[in-house]
């Protein structure tokens, strides 16, 4: 039985006679505890986890986090990165095609941000920041891309510079259109968002998050929360083209190499033929 989070544990706990695998996905409950909520948290995420044969990490930082909650269960515990499916790096007529769908200007620069409007995907700090590095940059758009609970209170920061486009059925329009994807995130597992536009070529900025260095690595620049610092990585990388043409030419390198889709596949596979051989 392959469950995927941590609560669907549950479901192993009561399975006993059954292999189970189980995939974390990203420890959001974990992660998001704090105060007194994080100690009984923690007790509960051991729990789950520990009803599980074999654990797959979908990051090194998952894996990490689960040694430092529970050392015993490093044994059991495999990293699997996430993998997408190849894609193409859009041409410069797929980009213009793609501005012209959306009513941005051609000689504009376009920041996208693909997430749920929540708490964990922090959007407010993507809008907060192009707010700021659209008065070097007027010529300057975020696409957000998504839907959820803080619509409500990002709609006041919209304008001119900044679009919420709720739910898309487009997102590689979306990312033909666009020079950098932006994550800000306050945790990851590891975003599937990150890895499609890494395939396309996209260069990253991402929040200090875990899970999100790995995706970057040098294809993108690593930043904190606070909104300045997004907002200068930005403006790094949107004034500078040698910096941009080399951080798009290693996204592209680093999908090729570590986040497909097939590998991704074979080894989780690999982990199914070890709890088929082990005896019951």
């Amino acid at each position: 039985m392959h469950l995927h989070g941590v609560r669907a544990g549950l479901v192993g706990l009561l399975c006993r006679r059954q292999r189970v695998l189980l995939t974390t996905g990203g420890l959001h409950a974990l992660r998001a505890a704090h105060g007194v909520w994080r100690g009984p948290i923690g007790l509960a995420t051991r729990k789950l986890l520990r009803g599980a044969d074999a654990i797959i990490c979908v990051s090194e930082a998952e894996a990490e986090d689960i040694r430092k909650l529970d050392g015993s269960l490093a044994p059991r515990t495999v990293v699997v990165l996430n993998g997408v499916p190849p894609a193409l790096v859009p041409t410069q007529q797929e980009r213009d095609d793609a501005r012209v769908r959306l009513g941005i200007p051609l000689d504009w620069r376009v920041i996208l941000f693909v997430g749920s409007l929540i708490f964990q995907k922090h959007p407010e700090l993507a809008m907060q920041a192009v707010a700021i590095a659209r008065r070097s940059v007027p010529e300057l758009v975020l696409l957000v891309a998504g839907e959820g609970p803080l619509r409500a209170t990002l709609e006041p920061l919209t304008g001119e510079g900044i679009r919420l486009l709720g739910n898309r059925d487009d997102v590689e329009v979306l990312l033909a259109a666009c020079d950098v994807v932006l994550n800000t995130s306050r945790w990851e597992g590891l975003s599937l968002a990150l890895l499609e536009a890494l395939w396309r070529g996209r260069p990253l900025v991402v929040t200090d998050a875990p899970g999100n260095a790995e995706a970057a690595g040098a294809a993108g620049l690593l930043v904190t929360q606070e909104p300045q610092d997004v907002a200068a990585a930005l403006l790094r990388l949107l004034k500078n083209d040698e910096l941009h043409a080399a951080m798009s030419a290693e996204a592209r390198r680093r999908a090729e190499a570590l986040f497909r889709e097939d590998v991704m596949i074979g080894k989780t596979l690999a982990v199914y033929d070890e709890l088929l051989a082990a005896k019951l």
